[in-house]
């Protein structure tokens, strides 16, 4: 079958829902009970994912060059070597060429998707932190009221 974007957005939407009943049915109490120790936890995955997206952006030229073989060096040299091998009429040369202009490309490409991917990440993983503080935030004072309706309910009777 085909892929198409309807298959993966009825596919992403399924596993979310899948998520969304495990989270509903065990993730909430535990939250609730485990406030603290969530909060811990979450706090270290962002400053973990934090840390590793810092050193792989730093070094993300480093990592590409190493990847696709460009180097500020070769960057200079293609253009001249385009040339003269257009000149020549060498394929072989040519096809180096094109190739070396290619990896030029996806290496600025991939830098600038990167750094997208990169605050994305990290945003998300704040905007996770906050659903996560507000659901056992909210779990916690819906305990509370029944215990206040409970207590008053005795009181009364």
């Amino acid at each position: 079958m085909k892929e198409t974007k309807w298959r993966a957005i009825i596919i992403s939407n399924l596993i979310g829902v899948a998520f969304g009943i495990l989270l509903i049915s065990i993730g909430f109490k535990y939250i609730s009970e485990n406030i603290r120790l969530t909060i811990i936890t979450t706090v270290i995955l962002i400053l973990i994912t934090g840390i590793f997206t810092i050193i792989v952006y730093r070094n993300r030229r480093k990592i590409l060059s190493s990847i696709l073989g460009v180097n500020k060096e070769k960057i200079g040299t293609v253009s001249k070597d385009l040339v003269d091998s257009i000149k020549e009429n060498d394929s072989k040369k040519l096809q180096n060429a094109i190739d070396s202009i290619s990896n030029i490309f996806i290496n600025y490409i991939s830098e600038m998707s990167f750094r997208v991917w990169a605050f994305r990440i990290f945003f998300g993983l704040f905007a996770i932190f906050g659903g996560i503080i507000t659901a056992g935030l909210l779990l916690r004072q819906n305990e509370l009221i029944e215990v206040e309706k409970t207590y008053s309910n005795s009181k009364i009777n």
